[in-house]
């Protein structure tokens, strides 16, 4: 069996990313968002101690203008907002408000079908296998970009 291609793994990562903005879509379209938008909103609510801005744009890679405007729009619509971090008030917490659960949940279960999804017809034995090459390539990834640096 030959090893997958440079080419073919590049078109599987961009479909995949493709088929889970498409799965979003619904979302997106019920609350008035844009995908960035949603983005940024499941990020902070999967994962609630990256909440600045300069985690947005580190981890989920989302330009620094382009993340600028989405949270000021996600401000503005009162999905978020901005706190003074206690021990440095130059560091502004960026804070899930209550409008937002509905969101998050929505969201949560469109990331979940969507795994269901890509993971039906897989057995318990291969889910492990991938997650195990997944954490390997994952760290390689991130070795790789920090030598770009």
């Amino acid at each position: 069996m030959d090893a997958i291609s440079p080419s073919e793994f590049l078109t599987i990562s961009k479909k995949f990313l493709h088929i889970y903005e498409s799965y979003c879509a619904p979302i997106c379209e019920k609350y008035q968002l844009k995908q960035n938008e949603l983005d940024i909103l499941l990020f902070i609510g999967n994962n609630p101690e990256f909440n600045t801005a300069r985690d947005v744009c580190e981890i989920r890679k989302i330009k620094k203008g382009i993340a600028s405007v989405m949270i000021e729009n996600l401000v503005e619509r009162g999905y978020l907002r901005r706190e003074a971090d206690p021990k440095d008030r130059r560091i502004q917490r960026l804070i899930l408000t209550e409008p937002c659960k509905p969101v998050v949940e929505d969201g949560r279960r469109r990331q979940k079908d969507f795994f269901d999804a890509v993971h039906s017809g897989l057995t318990l034995e291969e889910l492990l296998t991938y997650q195990k090459l997944s954490d390997k390539i994952r760290l390689q990834i991130i070795k790789m970009e920090g030598e770009l640096e």
